[in-house]
């Protein structure tokens, strides 16, 4: 049985380590398919264990030298070398703690804060120790506000939303494989029986129906695995993993929806002038529009198209067009097609784009299809 003490004692001893882990990012961990075991390959001391999926990374902390080798090798960040002078830093922090127990710690680009707030260069270098710790101060509620990550000049919070960006990334490209390596089995199984069927009808000497077991055979590997190979090429060619971040999440909601999904990326993109997080508001708002109009109608389908010439960059989303639209009203707060409590994503999308002078939006009708075009001058 441990007493406050002991437990402090122990917490203090982790604090004190040089590196700290974080398991959650390790690919390794989070996946049974990665290969991944460059820190234990490359461990001088043979301190560093790495379990299955659902498990962890262990430490040898007796074995360990501090050398700092798998934080610079780790592509995933899964080791960092810990801010200096912890305890002084943790004691500083516990100055802030009210007579209440509440504890707000702010990021110093976040100007919401007042004067019992702790301030701090990035909010996002705490971990389950230093929370522990800070309990252990009199901290019974901490509250973590964050500024603006990804502008952060001090890169520290950009840097750790684009692991979990990035392992977001690797998770739903990992099941998108496994996804088309299991319609590839299904198919491959399939594939015996249709050719002992079309080799009747070739001993047969029927030609028409050889090739129209040909055009559905075709058709059919199309459909189960064609698409998510497109799809996938398609997103090679995003390399802002910002907008591959939110266009695999779309993708995700549609499948999960029975919604197909056509993504088309012309030429390698790379970025915009536009900030990061207003361009994927305006994405999330124009997709979002054109899945709810398609939402349970048959074959839904939704396009988006990324173009990148001539010094402007151009997205284009596009979806079969089920109900009448006033022109005049769909930028107006409260309109919707789809009944009331909505009509609120084009209001704030036209609001976003009020701030840059460069970025011109284009609404359309062609042929039924209800297009959403966005041209960013760059």
């Amino acid at each position: 049985m441990f007493n406050k003490i002991d437990i402090a004692n122990m917490v203090f001893e982790g604090v004190s380590r040089s590196i700290s882990i974080a398991p959650k990012f390790c690919s390794k961990i989070k996946h049974k398919s990665s290969p991944c075991i460059i820190c234990y390959s490359l461990c001088p001391a043979e301190a560093v264990t790495i379990g299955g999926p659902g498990e962890t990374i262990k430490v040898d902390w007796d074995k360990c030298t501090g050398c700092g080798i798998c934080v610079s090798q780790c592509p995933a960040q899964v080791f960092r070398l810990r801010h200096g002078g912890d305890r002084k830093f943790i004691d500083n922090l516990s100055r802030s703690i009210t007579s209440r127990g509440d504890l707000v710690i702010t990021c110093s680009d976040n100007p919401a804060y007042s004067r019992q707030t702790a301030v701090v260069d990035c909010a996002g270098i705490f971990n389950v120790v230093d929370f522990i710790v800070l309990y252990l101060h009199g901290a019974s509620r901490i509250t973590i506000k964050y500024g603006l990550c990804m502008e952060c000049p001090s890169k520290n919070g950009r840097q750790i939303l684009e692991q979990e960006m990035n392992l977001q990334q690797q998770t739903r490209y990992i099941e998108s494989l496994e996804g088309m390596q299991k319609e590839m089995r299904r198919f491959r199984h399939d594939f015996k029986n249709m050719m002992s069927g079309m080799y009747l009808q070739a001993k047969d000497g029927d030609l028409e129906a050889v090739q129209s077991f040909i055009q559905d055979m075709t058709a059919d590997f199309d459909s189960q695995v064609g698409s998510q190979i497109r799809q996938l090429t398609q997103l090679g060619n995003i390399h802002m993993a910002e907008v591959k971040g939110l266009l695999l999440g779309k993708l995700d909601e549609m499948k999960k929806g029975q919604i197909g999904c056509e993504i088309e990326v012309l030429r390698p993109f790379y970025g915009t002038k536009m900030r990061v997080t207003d361009l994927c508001r305006c994405l999330g708002i124009l997709i979002d529009n054109a899945m709810d109009e398609v939402r349970g109608q048959e074959k839904p389908m939704v396009s988006v198209l990324i173009s990148v010439q001539d010094g402007c960059t151009t997205f284009r989303v596009k979806n079969r067009l089920y109900h009448a639209v006033d022109f005049h009203k769909i930028w107006t707060q409260g309109y919707s097609t789809h009944g009331q409590d909505r009509g609120i994503g084009l209001a704030s999308y036209k609001k976003l784009l009020e701030g840059y002078d460069n970025a011109l939006p284009f609404t359309s009708v062609e042929n039924g299809y209800f297009i959403q075009e966005l041209k960013v001058k760059e």
